[in-house]
């Protein structure tokens, strides 16, 4: 819904089959546009999930973001994102995700009512839970290149 101009906000609710239970999973997010700047801020919750094959413990994980964009020019857009991650377990466990952060630019090189074609780059750092005395990395530095064709 949109109660004023240039804010948009949801809410929603998935369901998915498990091994014997339905996974849910429930949201909302904010998208908010302001001159040349773009908010974009969400929650995901895990209502209900299977339980894991190697405890027998159902864990309910939840995840947020926020991002802000910039409309550097016409073409070109730019935005920082920052994402944090819980996967509802006590202590820290080797290779799970716990928090990102990007730094992103766009250019769109074509676009009209039926197509479009965008250059993007993206720096992401993730950051990932460590037990203690546990030997996996947790940090991990990644830069992606992509074109993106819309139609």
């Amino acid at each position: 819904m949109s109660p004023v101009e240039d804010l948009t906000l949801s809410a929603y609710f998935d369901s998915e089959p498990g091994d014997g239970n339905r996974n849910t999973t429930a949201g909302i997010s904010i998208h908010y546009e302001i001159a040349d700047f773009i908010l974009d801020w969400e929650y995901i919750d895990a209502v209900n999930r299977e339980k894991h094959f190697t405890d027998n413990q159902e864990y309910n994980e939840s995840a947020w973001f926020v991002s802000l964009g910039y409309q550097i020019m016409d073409p070109l857009l730019a935005a920082i994102r920052y994402e944090s991650f819980d996967d509802d377990q006590s202590g820290d466990q080797d290779e799970h995700l716990d928090y990102r952060y990007s730094l992103g630019v766009t250019y769109t090189l074509f676009e009209n009512d039926n197509f479009a074609c965008s250059l993007l780059g993206e720096y992401r750092k993730s950051g990932y839970e460590l037990s203690s005395g546990g030997s996996a990395d947790d940090n991990l530095n990644e830069f992606f290149a992509r074109i993106a064709i819309e139609f």
